[in-house]
């Protein structure tokens, strides 16, 4: 099983090796005007109420995909210096968080990232033998391209962007948004920071091509695709029944595949 948590909710993938085909896609999302130090009860209510998550998988993946993250080069990383870090760049108002580090070894980084205790705690218990990593971590080693290209997987309030210019990853974010518009405007300012009159755009998540937010795109780039579901494996007739680009980022996140 691949379980990918945000502060927006929990996603869920569920795999049978045997056959190498995926079986089953849940996803979960958090009531957004709910206070962020409530998500926890949100987490336990979860998994006290869907009997699949306290099955005995073979193996469970846990890709925690929050903001707060950064890439360190090989030769300027400090272990004992990796919260100060990210402290640094976040701040430390929230004090209760475990900060921890993927190796990136393919690209050369380190991937530093905090998680809040209390969130941290719950996963420890559902998933004790568990993976865990980043979802930085696991796009900076999936996602590639020769030519200028922008990966933008969609959540409810938030996307996470991958910009690609002349062949090399210059950036991997998650910008908060609201409206349409907002999109547009994250989307206009990086173009405008790295020199690119438009660039090839790749969709996932939950966008739908007669929707707001992708008539919003549509009016700024005009090269936009919606991704397909990964080729290394099989799905259940009930996968493939919803539009390959909803569920394809979470596919991808099977380091396995």
């Amino acid at each position: 099983m691949v379980c990918e948590i945000s502060n927006e909710g929990v996603s869920f993938c569920i795999k049978n090796e045997k056959e190498h085909k995926y079986i089953g896609v849940a996803v979960y999302g958090f009531d957004k005007n709910r206070p962020r130090s409530d998500f926890n009860h949100a987490f336990q209510m979860l998994f006290n109420t869907k009997p699949f998550l306290s099955r005995g998988y073979r193996k469970t993946t846990v890709v925690f995909s929050t903001s707060e993250s950064t890439l360190i080069p090989f030769q300027m990383f400090d272990s004992t210096t990796a919260g100060d870090s990210l402290r640094l760049l976040y701040g430390d108002l929230i004090s209760d968080c475990t900060a921890l580090t993927d190796l990136v070894s393919e690209k050369g980084y380190f991937n530093s990232y905090r998680v809040r205790n209390d969130i941290y705690k719950i996963i420890e218990e559902q998933f004790p033998n568990r993976v865990s990593w980043h979802q930085y971590s696991l796009l900076l080693g999936r996602y590639s391209s020769e030519k200028n290209k922008m990966y933008i997987i969609f959540y409810s309030y938030k996307m996470v962007v991958t910009l690609f210019v002349d062949g090399k990853c210059h950036l991997i974010n998650t910008y908060d948004y609201q409206y349409a518009e907002d999109v547009s405007y994250y989307l206009l300012a990086l173009l405008q920071q790295y020199n690119i009159e438009n660039i090839f755009i790749e969709v996932s998540g939950f966008i739908e091509k007669d929707s707001s937010l992708y008539i919003e795109l549509y009016k700024y780039f005009t090269d936009i695709d919606f991704a397909s579901l990964p080729a290394f494996c099989e799905y259940s007739d009930e996968i493939l029944h919803y539009p390959p680009h909803y569920f394809s980022h979470l596919f991808e996140l099977d380091p396995c595949g």
